[in-house]
């Protein structure tokens, strides 16, 4: 039997840090989500969540229990969960200039690349696999390719200026495989900027951040990231670490986000009473959030890298 590699630098060094039930990962996303997702399970009935030794990245194993186009088409659902503005992405303008070369690996529906384009002479494009968000962004005159970025690195070498992901890397199984063709994109001197959900340690969990969310688990999410992790990557790639961020906890960014995961738990844990009583405080959670807005934890976290010439 073959040993278990680390997927972000392929050594052995890994260590176990908990188990999870596959039958009640499925109950709970059918209970809370209302989607089946024994189909990814594919029969297995334990879930585990390692560490990587070298970086600190947390992975889930099996690896091969991602969502495709119709789990992801199913959360579409919620007005928070594919944003048209987002706090990253107003972090990652800061850094392009006029005439680069822009990438963006999960370009989505296009919304970054629309703003990139009018910064003057930029050419922007952009990278995904989600036919319909492709056919929206190119709809909307973004040049948005239905390619992997392994793919598409085959033929553009040291050819960006800026590459970016956003909300990317916590949804794959091969982060050194797509961490590597992005590197190999770029020109030297080139930026890197990796935006994920922050999944650093905290001094105590809340209703708002916790690690037992189930959208924290597969077939949602394949790994964890967090400050240190993402420091770690310039020990394994030929790019140093200019800027590391954390999104300020801003209620009006994510208050409908907030406020689902309140919902959620109601849900969870009083069935279709605590829904029925999440829409009666509906209304004061949405003033009690923006009040909280200053303490709230912030979501995601943006690393800017350069790359070494």
């Amino acid at each position: 039997m073959s040993k278990l590699l680390s997927p972000l630098t392929g050594e052995e060094s890994v260590t176990l840090l908990r188990s999870l039930d596959a039958a009640k990962l499925a109950s709970d996303y059918l209970r809370i989500h209302g989607i089946d997702i024994r189909k990814y399970l594919g029969g297995i009935e334990i879930v585990r969540l390692y560490r990587c030794d070298r970086t600190g990245y947390r992975f889930y194993y099996p690896f091969n229990i991602s969502g495709d186009s119709e789990f992801y088409s199913q959360l579409e659902k919620y007005d928070w969960y594919y944003m048209a503005t987002k706090w990253e992405h107003d972090e990652a303008l800061k850094y392009i200039r006029s005439r680069d070369a822009v990438l963006e690996i999960g370009a989505a529906r296009g919304d970054f690349l629309r703003r990139a384009m009018r910064i003057e002479k930029t050419t922007c494009v952009g990278l995904e696999l989600n036919q319909n968000a492709v056919a929206m962004a190119r709809t909307r005159g973004v040049n948005v390719l239905v390619e992997t970025a392994e793919e598409h690195a085959t033929s553009h070498l040291e050819e960006y200026d800026v590459v970016c992901l956003f909300q990317v890397l916590e949804h794959i199984s091969n982060p050194a495989s797509v961490i590597g063709s992005a590197t190999q994109m770029l020109k030297p001197g080139g930026r890197l900027i990796i935006a994920v959900p922050d999944n650093s340690t905290r001094a105590r969990p809340s209703i708002f951040v916790t690690e037992d969310n189930v959208l924290n688990m597969p077939p949602h999410h394949q790994g964890l990231w967090d400050l240190i992790s993402l420091t770690s990557l310039t020990s394994i790639y030929p790019i140093s670490i200019d800027a590391l961020v954390v999104e300020p906890a801003e209620a009006r960014n994510h208050r409908h986000g907030y406020r689902g995961l309140i919902k959620n738990r109601l849900r969870e844990q009083y069935g279709v009473l605590g829904f029925v009583y999440y829409l009666a405080i509906r209304s004061i959670l949405t003033n009690t959030i923006s009040d909280l807005a200053g303490y709230l934890p912030a979501h995601s976290v943006l690393a800017s890298y350069t790359k070494r010439a």
